[in-house]
């Protein structure tokens, strides 16, 4: 597994999203498997997707970003709450009109980093 990081725009600001083995814990912790989280955030049962699954994949990848960066150079920025990741994904839809889009991004993020992909900007 590596390290992949991308970036998702909110106020004019770039939030790194990075796909670790601790978001990949906060999944299991909290859907049992990524692959039950997935599911859920795809709507593949319910047909549309899951706000609530989206807005916590976000914020645990921002969140691990923060963390990282926070550790690594000693800055205490706060953490994104759900509820902020909520701001972000209505953002997010007036843009671009479609939330697929945003989980299609998150998916690609983590088959990057399960694949031990090369273009990672977290080198």
């Amino acid at each position: 597994m590596k390290d992949i990081m991308d970036t998702l725009k909110y106020k004019d600001k770039e939030y790194e999203l990075i796909f670790d083995l601790n978001v990949l814990q906060d999944m299991q912790d909290k859907y049992g498997t990524m692959t039950k989280c997935l599911d859920e955030a795809y709507g593949k049962k319910t047909g549309e997707p899951s706000i609530k699954a989206i807005s916590f994949l976000v914020a645990a990848m921002i969140n691990e970003a923060i963390d990282i960066k926070n550790d690594e150079k000693g800055t205490n920025e706060p953490p994104v709450t759900e509820k902020m990741a909520n701001r972000m994904l209505s953002e997010f839809m007036r843009n671009s009109g479609d939330l697929s889009a945003l989980v299609s991004k998150i998916d690609d993020l983590m088959a990057k980093s399960l694949q031990g992909g090369e273009d990672s900007k977290n080198e």
